[in-house]
C-alpha cells in the first residue's frame, strides 16, 4: 500500500464515527419481545424509534427514569426525509478520540405528522419500560399510556376539540407534560400515578394551551394610539371650537379677533367723524 492509499484510508476512518451509544439489532429484538409480553400486541416497525432514540430511552429506563427529549430528537427507525445526522468528535485526556453521532428532525408540519411522531415516542418508551421491570416507579400499564395519547391528546379533549389552539401550542404542551411527569418521578411519585393525575388536571392543561393567547396579549394593557401626525388637534383660535365640514353644515372661517382694531379705525377717521362719535358715546 502506497503513502497515498494509506492517507486515504486514514481520512476515511476519521470521517466515520467509531464509538456510538446505540441499541443493536439483538437488543431491539429482545425489547420487541418484552413489549409484546407486557402489552399483548406486537410493536409495529413504523412506530419504533431509531437506534439513537431507543438507546437514550433504554439507558434512562435502566436508571429508573424517563428521558427528557425535545420534539426534534424523536425520530423513527424509518426516518423521514427531514431527518439530519451530525457527527461530533471529542478528544480525551489520554489522547484517544470518541466520535458521537446525533440525529434531529424538523418540526411536524401537520396533525398526522405529529401523531405519528408521538406514537414513535410512546411505543418506543414502552419498549424500554417493558425491558426494565426492576424499577417499581416505571410500572405503568400499556393501556393507560396508549389512552393518554389516543383518547386524550388525539381525541376531542385536546386535538379534535372545537376552536382548539394552534398545533404548535399542543406540541409544546405535550413536551411540558412529560417534563412535569419527570419532575414528579424525581420526587418519588410513580409514573402511572403522575400520568393519571396530570390527565385529569383540567387547570394545568388550560394554562398550557392558553400560553399562545397570553403571549400575544399586551399586559398590562396599553392603549393603541394612531400615528403621531393624526393625534395633533386642529389648529384653532383660543376658546374657539374646531370648524369641520359635514353634509349638513358648511364651515366658515373663524371670526377674526377684534383686539386692537378700534384704535386703528379711529386713526383712519377724520376730525369731524371723531367728534360725531364722541357725541354719540356721551349721549
Amino acid at each position: 500500500m502506497g503513502l497515498r492509499d494509506s492517507k486515504s484510508t486514514k481520512t476515511a476512518d476519521l470521517e466515520k464515527p467509531r464509538h456510538k451509544l446505540l441499541v443493536g439489532d439483538t437488543d431491539r429484538r429482545q425489547m420487541q419481545t418484552n413489549f409484546q409480553t407486557a402489552a399483548g400486541i406486537p410493536c409495529p416497525l413504523k412506530y419504533q424509534g431509531s437506534k439513537h432514540l431507543l438507546g437514550k430511552l433504554n439507558k434512562a429506563a435502566s436508571e429508573g427514569r424517563i428521558e427528557d427529549l425535545s420534539s426534534r430528537e424523536i425520530i423513527a427507525m424509518l426516518p423521514s426525509p427531514t431527518t439530519r445526522t451530525t457527527y461530533m468528535r471529542h478528544t480525551n485526556n489520554d489522547g484517544t478520540m470518541d466520535d458521537t453521532e446525533t440525529q434531529y428532525r424538523d418540526q411536524p408540519h401537520d396533525e398526522d405528522d405529529w401523531q405519528d411522531q408521538m406514537r414513535v415516542f410512546y411505543y418506543t418508551t414502552f419498549m424500554a419500560i417493558a425491558t426494565h421491570r426492576e424499577h417499581p416507579n416505571l410500572d405503568v400499564k400499556w393501556q393507560d399510556l396508549s389512552d393518554f395519547y389516543e383518547k386524550f391528546l388525539f381525541g376531542p379533549t385536546i386535538l379534535k376539540r372545537h376552536r382548539r389552539p394552534s398545533l404548535q401550542s399542543i406540541i409544546h404542551a405535550e413536551r411540558h407534560a412529560w417534563q412535569h411527569i419527570i419532575t414528579e418521578m424525581w420526587d418519588g411519585i410513580p409514573l402511572s400515578e403522575s400520568l393519571r393525575a396530570l390527565k385529569n388536571d383540567t387547570l394545568w392543561w388550560t394554562n398550557e394551551l392558553d400560553y399562545e393567547m397570553k403571549t400575544t396579549t399586551q399586559w398590562p394593557h396599553q392603549p393603541s394610539y394612531p400615528p403621531s401626525t393624526s393625534r395633533r388637534p386642529a389648529k384653532t383660535h383660543r376658546n374657539q371650537p374646531p370648524y369641520q365640514n359635514n353634509p349638513t353644515r358648511v364651515s366658515k372661517d373663524p371670526p377674526k379677533t377684534q383686539k386692537g382694531g378700534g384704535e386703528k379705525r379711529r386713526q383712519g377717521q377724520g376730525p369731524q367723524e371723531r367728534q360725531r362719535q364722541r357725541k354719540i358715546h356721551k349721549g
